[in-house]
């Protein structure tokens, strides 16, 4: 209905990742139903390193290339639906913990873009792809649920990753090896963790 939406929209910044917004963000208290749409102006890019208090509210990334470099607290639904798939929505903090859920409709969400930031997507999000979507790892993450329509994919962004799904474990590599395990079975802590 557009009655409880609000639209901010960053101006790209001017290299790859700059930051333009460092202000925390909060988005006001509404119906569960309402969301906030965050959008880029233009550019490939833009890094929004203040924080996210979602209050209740779902916010949507319409744009790629949008990268959260803090956290992402209070609760409501994250939702990516940025249409492109080269240049990832990416959430980079691990101090997020918001109480809510991840769908990714279109465009791609990657989880970490800074070798050793593990684990940027709270345990308890669920997150659910679409047609066509991407769910890229940056480094070793966990959440509680994966779904996904038949064309989704998920991958690894660098290197060798672990996904943790529930009771599941989800190896990634960009060498192309990528196997599930089944997580009540022991394994070995390896180069695949790390």
């Amino acid at each position: 209905s557009g009655v409880n939406e609000a639209v901010l929209e960053l101006p790209a910044g001017a290299s790859a990742f700059q930051t333009v917004l460092s202000s925390p963000l909060v988005l006001g208290a509404a119906a569960t139903s309402s969301q906030a749409n965050l959008k880029k102006m233009a550019g490939d890019t833009a890094s929004f390193d203040g924080s996210v208090t979602l209050n209740g509210r779902s916010l949507r990334v319409a744009s790629p290339g949008i990268r959260f470099g803090g956290a992402v607290t209070g609760n409501g639904n994250l939702v990516v639906d940025a249409g492109d798939v080269s240049t990832p929505v990416i959430l980079n903090s691990t101090a997020s913990d918001f109480s809510g859920n991840i769908s990714v409709l279109s465009g791609v969400l990657q989880s970490s873009s800074t070798a050793g930031v593990r684990n940027c997507i709270p345990d308890t999000s669920s997150v659910s792809l679409g047609a066509d979507a991407v769910f890229s790892l940056g480094a070793s993450d966990a959440v509680n649920q994966l779904t996904g329509a038949a064309s989704s994919i998920v991958r690894a962004a660098n290197g060798n990753v672990v996904l943790s799904v529930a009771r599941a474990i989800l190896r990634l590599s960009t060498t192309g090896e990528s196997r599930m395990v089944p997580r009540h079975l022991p394994w070995r802590r390896s180069a695949w963790a790390q």
